[in-house]
């Protein structure tokens, strides 16, 4: 009896700071397409539940990749994530209008769980040169079938499995592979009676995948390799005696062949994937420069004219040195220069050179990179 299984907004509402980061968030379409790219509409009610629940998780809740890494725990999470809101989505394609009721609640959290980590992707795909197949659009509900919805999940899938992982990168596509497919056994609303033959044939690959994984990780753990601290403390947090790294390799890799499936089920949801983490390297794309041009120049031409219209003289922006941009005061200068009307010009403080450099310059040319600390 959760949450996702019974309940779902209906519309989210701001007040307070809060209101304020949302406002922002909405107003400002180029920020949402570089963030919340499926919420990126002029005129996007903040009060739609996606967008409120999407909102709230990226203040409150942890970021769906650390530091912007694609580790296996990743790929496996987004596997799984993947493979529940396929299935969902063609239950309820399927179902009829007061089972598709019931099911609302799962499909709407579903949706939302996997939405942080599908901005995740877009963003990596956006900023890799590597990529050259875009990837396809998942629209279930414009579907009309259940295989028609999960057939549009399946090709985002195969997409991931093509393109977005190297077909060298053995174990982060089985990581993904297998959490696409095992979705089932975390999540009783699949097999309620604990009787599906299907779900229990899954649960026999998790536990021999999980086996595998652990013991590839003893491999590393009990080797000379630059991770092997990383792996041993990995493991030994979370198996503790049970895997008995301090007797040798041997001796570890025999204790886990005995560990029982309800064991490896459990520690395979979260804490397995994290050990493969400690020292297997993240998934690696090569990612384009940073560009200019990324920068929502018209919220900062905003923050000027409100600067301006409250009384500040010389509202100006600033690029540091590492290229940061950001609203600036100058103080009260007498050889400032003077900007009139500012919505075609703007004062420039830039300290890329490592001295201050103040100019004036037009937007065009601030949009363009054409001006110091950007060009």
């Amino acid at each position: 009896m959760t949450l996702d299984r019974h309940i779902m907004p209906v519309s989210v509402d701001f007040w307070g700071v809060l209101g304020d980061y949302a406002r922002d968030a909405v107003r400002n379409v180029d920020r949402m397409r570089n963030f919340m790219t499926s919420c990126a509409r002029p005129g996007m009610d903040w009060r739609h539940p996606i967008l409120g629940v999407l909102l709230l998780d990226e203040i409150a809740s942890a970021p769906p990749l650390i530091d912007g890494q694609w580790t296996f725990s990743a790929m496996f999470r987004l596997g799984l994530l993947l493979g529940r809101f396929g299935s969902l989505s063609a239950q309820i394609a399927d179902a009829e209008p007061e089972q598709q009721r019931l099911l609302k609640a799962s499909s709407f959290w579903a949706e939302v769980d996997m939405a942080g980590m599908l901005q995740e992707v877009a963003l990596r795909y956006m900023s890799a040169e590597d990529m050259d197949e875009a990837p396809p659009t998942i629209s279930v509900r414009r579907c009309e079938t259940g295989d028609e919805a999960f057939a549009s999940v399946s090709a985002f899938v195969d997409w991931i499995s093509r393109t977005f992982v190297d077909e060298e990168e053995e174990l982060m596509q089985a990581a993904f592979s297998v959490g696409w497919h095992v979705y089932p056994i975390f999540d009783p609303q699949f097999d309620a009676g604990q009787n599906n033959p299907q779900v229990a044939s899954l649960r026999e690959l998790a536990v021999a995948k999980a086996r595998d994984w652990l013991k590839w990780s003893v491999v590393e753990a009990t080797g000379d390799g630059r991770d092997a601290g990383a792996a041993t403390k990995a493991i030994a947090e979370s198996f503790g005696e049970q895997v008995p790294l301090s007797e040798g390799k041997d001796a570890a890799l025999a204790a886990v062949d005995e560990l029982s499936p309800v064991i490896l089920i459990d520690k395979l949801l979260t804490e397995i994937p994290r050990i493969v983490d400690s020292w297997h390297p993240q998934l690696a794309h090569t990612l384009a420069p940073v560009a200019s041009i990324g920068h929502d120049w018209d919220w900062l031409e905003q923050q000027i004219a409100a600067a301006r219209k409250r009384g500040e003289k010389h509202p100006c922006i600033s690029i540091g040195a590492g290229g940061e941009i950001a609203v600036s005061i100058l103080p009260p200068m007498p050889w400032i220069p003077v900007v009139d009307d500012v919505t075609e010009k703007v004062l420039l403080s830039s300290n890329s050179s490592g001295s201050e450099i103040i100019l004036v310059v037009s937007w065009e040319d601030l949009r363009a990179g054409k001006v110091p600390g950007l060009s």
